[in-house]
């Protein structure tokens, strides 16, 4: 690969610190890797390089290309297992948990299982103290005390004592049952990197040069941590666009990037500015967008790809109704499909298919609209992250079997959620299913492993009948690509994955408690932030139409 000169010094400069400042389409994942490869090359040993990335996927991407570069430029290279490529909480937690005894049998909870956990806890973990609601603002509480610890406060603001308090009984609450969340993973190994002298040996003995990605969307506590592991010796390169961030909203501090050669010593600052993905169209309307921004590290962006612009690849359209607007937009995408179209110069050119469209929304009420004018032109469309999982049929039905055991319904209107599924549904089988049913109500001296909810749920399915086959299309697959038994499988299956985070918290709970807390969980937290479950999969990708906001893009 011909690199550029920006390029190449940042691929040479391994003896001092490094800020590189990427535009979008610039090269940076090959850049970072060819580094990477320079300074193994240079003898360093692959357990000395970390490399902290902003999600897993990035640091897979980042892991495929280096190890690809290894094999081109160098051949077999002893012990490249022990490089670390990742996020910046797992890495803290493999830290902690290698290095500090107490935390090896903590486990860390996710976003639903915190929520439940603190549900669980309202009495004792601090949300009472604060006058909050069990369940409807677990939430908020969550979210208040993950500011507080991950961003930098101003010292003339003092936390007020109950909020104080909270905080200290939530810490003590995870700490007590062995349990991590994600800010509390930074908090215990930052403690360690400031006051734990052997640990801080061990982590030197396995580092000496740390990268850091999208540098631009670090909040107080991460640059808290790569700042205490810079001063413990490790070579910083950090590599960002503060034209870029995205989270500031979540706490980023985009003062980190724009002041960085203020608070590291030796550093050379290189500004990637060649676009090689985007037209000059593109390029040109980005930049006189981002350009309007008052504070802003100075720079230009090239466009120096091969893509073509003409007049009309760039349209700003104004309608006299939605539906004219959302017609305009299926047409479009049937009048491109099979355009001439060259991904990359060396590739073969090819004609432009459904999966190279993208309709990209501010607000998910405006998908809804857009698919159905999709449907009627039978463009295939894939919808990503909307959470309507509680309001299909399907779901529905299988939320009723636990509000039959609550007595909230009785068995005629659970007969008729199930038989308003699918017309394949036998009426029998789930009479049979709802007779069986009627033994698991739960009762106070009922041990916990005779009310185990996902048994209670797979059994009622198997009584009833509900196979894959039952529900199969014999017009195929229905415009999203999947067919209709793959569909209402799918979410049936995400409803299983929603028992299952539950019964993590609450598997040793009695019976009647445990029902009515599930179904709280449902009705507060779960509907919202499961999707569907056929949105969620990501072993099959159809050649579709991809609709999602622009935020997710």
């Amino acid at each position: 690969m011909k690199y550029t000169a920006a390029q190449e010094k940042a691929i040479n400069t391994i003896d001092r610190n490094l800020q590189i400042i990427a535009c979008a389409g610039s090269g940076k994942t090959q850049v970072i890797s060819m580094r990477v490869v320079k300074i193994l090359k240079s003898g360093v040993a692959p357990k000395q390089i970390i490399a902290f990335t902003y999600t897993d996927k990035a640091a897979a991407e980042l892991q495929s290309r280096i190890t690809r570069l290894i094999k081109e430029e160098i051949g077999e290279i002893q012990g490249l297992s022990e490089m670390y490529i990742g996020t910046i909480h797992a890495w803290c937690l493999k830290s902690v948990q290698d290095l500090v005894f107490q935390y090896q049998k903590f486990s860390v909870l996710d976003a639903v299982k915190l929520k439940l956990f603190v549900d669980k806890k309202f009495n004792s973990i601090g949300m009472k103290d604060l006058n909050m609601r069990r369940f409807v603002d677990t939430d908020r509480f969550i979210g208040a005390l993950s500011i507080i610890r991950e961003s930098k406060l101003n010292p003339e603001y003092s936390i007020p004592p109950e909020l104080s308090l909270a905080l200290e009984k939530y810490e003590e609450t995870l700490e007590s049952s062995s349990y991590f969340d994600f800010t509390m993973i930074m908090t215990r190994a930052l403690r360690h990197l400031k006051d734990d002298e052997v640990f801080r040996e061990r982590i030197l003995e396995n580092i000496g040069y740390l990268i850091v990605d999208e540098y631009q969307d670090v909040n107080p506590i991460q640059e808290n941590i790569i700042n205490a592991l810079y001063k413990i010796g490790a070579n910083i390169c950090t590599v960002g666009d503060d034209d870029q961030t995205l989270y500031q909203w979540r706490g980023s501090d985009i003062t980190m990037i724009q002041k960085f050669r203020e608070r590291y010593e030796d550093v050379e600052y290189i500004s990637l500015e060649d676009n090689f993905r985007s037209s000059v169209g593109i390029v040109d309307i980005a930049l006189k967008s981002i350009s309007n921004n008052i504070k802003r590290l100075p720079k230009g962006m090239n466009a120096t790809g091969h893509q073509s612009f003409e007049v009309g690849d760039i349209l700003y359209n104004q309608y006299d109704s939605t539906d004219e607007e959302y017609r305009f937009i299926a047409d479009t995408v049937a009048s491109i499909r099979g355009t001439s179209f060259l991904d990359k110069e060396e590739s073969e050119t090819r004609g432009l298919d459904y999966s190279d469209c993208a309709i990209l929304l501010r607000r998910w009420r405006e998908a809804e609209p857009i698919t159905a004018a999709l449907e009627a032109a039978s463009i295939p469309f894939i919808v990503k992250g909307v959470n309507n999982l509680f309001q299909t049929d399907e779901i529905q039905a299988a939320k009723a079997i636990f509000l039959f055991l609550d007595e909230q319904i009785d068995e005629h209107v659970l007969l008729d959620l199930w038989l308003e599924v699918d017309n394949n549904i036998s009426k029998g089988n789930v009479e049979e299913a709802i007779l069986w049913l009627k033994s698991k109500f739960p009762r106070d001296n009922r041990y916990y492993e005779q009310f185990i909810i996902q048994q209670i749920y797979m059994k009622f399915l198997d009584i009833a009948g509900v196979r894959e086959e039952l529900f199969l299309d014999e017009n195929g697959q229905n415009a999203s690509g999947y067919g209709r038994e793959e569909i209402v499988f799918y979410n049936l299956g995400m409803f299983s994955q929603i028992i299952h985070d539950f019964e993590t918290i609450y598997f040793k709970t009695e019976s009647p408690y445990k029902l009515t807390t599930f179904l709280n969980f449902l009705r507060y937290s779960a509907d919202g932030y499961y999707p569907e479950g056929w949105l969620n999969n990501t072993y099959k990708t159809p050649n579709a139409v991809q609709v999602m906001t622009i935020h997710q893009s």
